[in-house]
């Protein structure tokens, strides 16, 4: 069950169906009309997620308590009526974090404390917790001291098409000399939580007028102006290419142009545009503050570095200035995407992580 569109959570509920799990969907339905969609799993589109009841899903879905649990995508107040029906049936339910169980410091820990055990207490009684990031793990057990139901650990999915039926993109389509270095971003254009403005910062310093930096996505609260603004100040906008968002084959191609993919965030639950960077053997530099940091520094799967504009600026020289370097480090990335965000893989985790909870829920009822 998703808290925004299906589109989210399509991947996952691909990889349980292929392990014979009868995994089935439900979403509200989009704010805009979307273009018709073939879903390849039972969809069931509600105007508010608000009303849903546990007998109207069982019904919709021709389901019953005993073998089926309910897998919420999100930490979602919405929620609350349907959860407190569950509890009733006695029907469990397992909750996704996208971040909503981390923190990073004592102050956020504090206030999200407060807030599991006055206003929302759905998470503490959920009969299991995915996480996406091992970060997001070890956090958790602070908000929730003595949970004992079963977690996974399972990021975002990747699927990768067969690139060798995929063009590389030309750089001439976006304007740039065919000698340049490409670094490329990803994603909407929140210049604070994505830490665009040290990028671009960072962009300007580098020694090079052959680098050239390729924005991708959607623009976010007048992000691209503000872009634009810094690019002018920083004597760089010349060299900044913003191609508005791209799906599909196109973003594929784009990615395979790029020599370098760049996510500065100041804070990342888990990015699905690094992973598919990663996928394709695409060097990646982050910083230490996405939830990931651990578990890439651990595989050197990525350079990290602090969000600070000189220090990513050096990072980029260096890489740039070392193409070795930066087919060692696409190789890594890629494996280490190829362990977590393989759909195959992630079946089998699903699988197992949901009978256990069926499992412990049969055994407390007697």
């Amino acid at each position: 069950m998703a808290g925004g569109h299906a589109n989210a959570i399509r991947s996952f509920i691909a990889c349980q169906r292929a392990k014979q799990i009868n995994a089935v969907a439900i979403a509200p339905k989009p704010d805009a009309p979307a273009a018709e969609t073939s879903w390849e799993f039972p969809l069931a589109e509600v105007d508010s997620l608000w009303d849903l009841r546990w007998s109207n899903i069982a019904e919709r879905f021709g389901i019953a308590s005993g073998n089926s649990l309910l897998h919420l995508h999100s930490v979602n107040r919405r929620y609350a009526p349907l959860l407190a029906d569950l509890r009733r049936a006695r029907v469990p339910y397992v909750m996704t974090s996208h971040g909503q169980l981390g923190f990073q410091n004592p102050w956020r820990w504090l206030q999200k404390f407060v807030y599991l055990r006055l206003v929302n207490r759905d998470p503490i009684h959920a009969s299991g917790l995915h996480l996406l990031t091992r970060f997001a793990e070890r956090r958790m057990r602070y908000l929730f001291p003595g949970y004992q139901e079963p977690t996974m650990v399972q990021g975002n999915l990747v699927n990768v098409p067969n690139l060798a039926d995929l063009p590389t993109a030309s750089k001439s389509d976006y304007a740039l000399p065919e000698d340049a270095f490409v670094l490329v971003f990803l994603g909407r254009l929140d210049v604070w939580v994505k830490g665009l403005d040290i990028l671009v910062e960072a962009f300007s310093c580098l020694p090079s007028d052959r680098s050239h930096l390729v924005l991708v996505g959607p623009d976010w609260q007048n992000g691209r102006a503000k872009l634009e603004q810094l690019g002018d100040r920083f004597g760089c906008k010349d060299r900044m290419r913003f191609t508005g968002p791209l799906y599909g084959a196109t973003k594929w191609s784009v990615l395979r142009m790029a020599d370098l993919f760049v996510s500065p965030s100041r804070w990342e639950a888990f990015s699905i545009a690094q992973a598919e960077a990663m996928a394709i053997g695409l060097p990646v530099v982050t910083t230490t503050k996405v939830s990931l940091a651990l578990e890439l520094r651990n595989a050197d799967a990525a350079l990290l570095i602090p969000p600070r504009a000189e220090l990513l600026a050096k990072a980029l020289t260096t890489l740039e200035a070392d193409a070795e370097q930066r087919q060692t480090l696409g190789k890594r990335g890629k494996a280490w995407m190829e362990s977590n965000c393989d759909p195959a893989r992630a079946g089998d985790r699903f699988l197992e992580f949901y009978q256990s909870v069926l499992e412990r829920n049969q055994a407390a009822k007697g």
